[in-house]
């Protein structure tokens, strides 16, 4: 989750695989997000993608949805309890948005996404 002046908003949170923690997420003065964690007593920093530098913001009418994405890269997360989700950090390109949640028919919407930019999109789930 992402706190923000009108609320929080579901968004990818990086993950550094065989971590043990994730401590902060910070920029450089370039502009660059890293997430910083620990594997043990050693430090570990990889690239972090936020929304500034690209990508889709989805709503959904199903609060806690399954959000996939396929395109350039692909991943998925899940929705907030009232639908929205951000996929930060796109490359160009365009993605296949899906969206989709337990006894209900997933629902597709497509999105270019422009370099630095934001892209809405809105996918109902049919339950």
């Amino acid at each position: 989750m992402r706190l923000t002046t009108s609320g929080d908003i579901g968004q990818v949170t990086p993950y550094i695989p065989g971590t043990d923690t994730l401590d902060a997420i910070a920029v450089d003065p370039s502009g660059r997000w890293w997430a910083v964690g620990a594997l043990g007593l050693a430090p570990v920093l990889v690239a972090a993608p936020a929304i500034g530098q690209g990508g889709i913001r989805v709503t959904t009418n199903l609060g806690n949805a399954t959000i996939s994405w396929f395109g350039p890269v692909k991943g998925s997360g899940t929705a907030d309890f009232l639908g929205h989700f951000d996929i930060g950090g796109l490359p160009v390109g365009r993605y296949r948005v899906e969206a989709s949640g337990d006894n209900c028919a997933p629902r597709i919407a497509h999105a270019r996404v422009p370099e630095g930019h934001v892209k809405a999109v809105t996918v109902d789930v049919s339950c």
